[in-house]
């Protein structure tokens, strides 16, 4: 038989996952400090690999805190229309709020955007901050507070004008909060720039890998719903080959969802197949992406690593590579910070991504066909 149920798996990003685990302490702690004015919480940058559940993070929170009538949320792309559309969206926030809340439906809401002229797809604007100043009394005069979430940040001309602003208009103490996500490379590129030296006093979260138990129970509980038994060598195949990687993890969950089974149960091969699909689509959607945005150098230093059993020691890679112990402990660090490779003991280091090891040896294969 097919389950009938909605899949509760979605491994599609950008979207809201219906099974989410593994960050609620995380999320009502977030949520819980939005209200105290003074919480350093207020502006929080999170950094994670692809797949490590930023989108998610911020989709539920976004979510959850849109349903509180005190605040107005807004959900933002680092783009270059990202001033424009910010003050667009408040005002498109302000007058769905309106339509809510018997106090202020009687409020004629007119857009602050005098002097935003759109020519063809790119949007120009004009005097970003003393327009966005001017909505933002105007939500102190309807007592309602506004969040700002925007998903991969990046180093932009434009992301330094609106930081730079928002830092302006926190000194002004409006009831605004930001919270922002991005991949650690360009979190550090935000946090190293000059101009916005001030964001490192803000709450900085690394969203590392979830404790696989976890999945475990979430894997139980899914199919539970629906009357399906994971067999017990099935479900430790399950939970441990996602490893507690959030984007693994919904992948198995999707693929064995759609399977089809047998007397409401799921054995060890039904698990075996989904982890070989979603292994798949790991590689295709994630890891290439990851490789290919590492530098020639960090590729050469994964790759020689991939030569050894796991986890590998400090003076091999620099055997390997022919260099010192200063070039060899810099990229360590660098690929550390990514979130790529962690450490195993003193002196030593392996990978912290499921199957990494196995998409490096087809990227090789593919490398030496081509050759």
């Amino acid at each position: 038989m097919t389950l009938e149920r909605k899949n509760p798996f979605n491994p599609q990003f950008g979207k809201r996952p219906h099974t989410f685990i593994g960050r609620g302490e995380l999320i009502n702690h977030l949520i819980g400090s939005y209200d105290n004015f003074n919480a350093p919480e207020r502006t929080t940058i999170v950094r994670g690999l692809r797949g490590s559940g930023k989108t998610s993070l911020l989709s539920d929170i976004s979510f959850r805190l849109e349903d509180n009538s005190d605040w107005i949320v807004i959900n933002l792309a680092c783009d270059e229309n990202l001033l424009a559309n910010t003050l667009e969206m408040i005002s498109l926030k302000i007058e769905q709020k309106a339509s809510k809340l018997p106090s202020i439906n009687k409020l004629s809401i007119n857009t602050p955007l005098i002097g935003v002229e759109i020519e063809k797809t790119k949007t120009e604007y004009k005097s970003f901050y003393p327009t966005f100043l001017q909505i933002l009394a105007k939500l102190r005069k309807l007592d309602l507070k506004l969040l700002i979430v925007i998903d991969e940040v990046n180093n932009s001309k434009t992301m330094k004008e609106f930081a730079s602003t928002y830092q302006l208009v926190i000194r002004e103490e409006y009831e605004v909060a930001l919270l922002m996500a991005g991949l650690p490379q360009h979190v550090d590129s935000i946090l190293n720039d000059k101009v916005l030296t001030f964001l490192w006093r803000s709450n900085h979260i690394h969203l590392s890998l979830i404790e696989p138990y976890f999945m475990k129970l979430a894997y139980e509980e899914e199919f539970g719903k629906r009357d399906v038994i994971i067999e017990e060598d099935a479900l430790d195949c399950a939970y441990l080959s996602a490893a507690g990687y959030p984007y693994l993890y919904q992948l198995i969950g999707y693929h064995l969802w759609e399977q089809e089974i047998t007397n409401n149960r799921i054995t060890l091969k039904e698990v075996e197949r989904a982890t070989e699909l979603s292994k798949a689509s790991l590689f295709q959607n994630v890891y290439s992406i990851i490789f290919r945005d590492l530098s020639s150098v960090e590729q050469q230093f994964v790759l020689a690593m991939n030569t050894f059993e796991m986890p590998v020691e400090t003076k091999k890679i620099r055997e390997s590579l022919k260099k010192d112990s200063a070039y060899v402990n810099a990229y360590r660090e660098r690929l550390i910070r990514t979130g790529i490779i962690e450490g195993a003991g003193y002196g030593a280091f392996k990978f912290s991504l499921p199957f990494f090891r196995e998409y490096l040896i087809e990227q090789e294969k593919r490398l030496n066909f081509n050759v």
